[in-house]
């Protein structure tokens, strides 16, 4: 696995919690349904980001592990309304009836636990897709324990991605987990303390 040389890992830390604009949570306004946003954990201007990272990998399906309110997921399917969105959480932080009336029949969501054990449905997706690129975006309650329990499920062509790295997930701890992957990253996402990461299973 590949990791940023960063020079002073508590620093970086401690510099990334104290910017302004980090780990602000923000309403994405629905580009279809004026009257309906939803809260996200990802900064608005790291939304592109995101977006160029799926546009390059171009997956069939996008997993998406903490559901939250919904405002990622809503953004992600109104900016790729093709793409095949699963979102597993195990509570609902939203009314379900919003959830209902944005998403269309390529949104599916799980409340469900995936910390406990390996999610059967999660599995079951990810094995009856094996013809499919995958992305899996793990920003649950657990990073560390997403990647390490997941990541062994994707086959060579398929994506991890994790939020709120090196602030939450130390990279020693997913090392062995990731060893197989190659970094997708972007040295600008350094300079401007961008708190995902993406990796692409490259072997077996």
């Amino acid at each position: 696995m590949e990791i940023e040389d960063w020079k002073n890992l508590q620093e970086w830390r401690y510099t990334a919690n104290n910017k302004i604009s980090i780990g602000k949570k923000f309403n994405y306004q629905s580009k279809n349904f004026p009257d309906i946003s939803l809260l996200t954990k990802h900064g608005e201007e790291y939304l592109p980001k995101i977006f160029k990272t799926i546009e390059k990998h171009n997956p069939d399906i996008f997993i998406e592990l903490g559901t939250f309110q919904g405002g990622l997921t809503l953004a992600i399917h109104e900016e790729f309304p093709g793409l095949k969105i699963f979102s597993f959480d195990k509570h609902s932080h939203c009314d379900i009836n919003i959830w209902n009336k944005v998403f269309g029949k390529n949104v599916d969501i799980y409340l469900e636990d995936l910390l406990s054990k390996p999610n059967e449905n999660l599995l079951k997706i990810i094995n009856e897709n094996l013809i499919k690129k995958i992305f899996l975006y793990c920003d649950n309650g657990n990073k560390t324990v997403e990647i390490n329990t997941y990541s062994k499920y994707l086959k060579i062509g398929d994506v991890i991605g994790c939020h709120d790295w090196l602030v939450e997930v130390n990279p020693e701890n997913v090392r062995k987990a990731l060893e197989n992957f190659k970094l997708y990253y972007s040295e600008e996402w350094k300079r401007s303390f961008f708190l995902s990461r993406f990796w692409i299973k490259v072997k077996d």
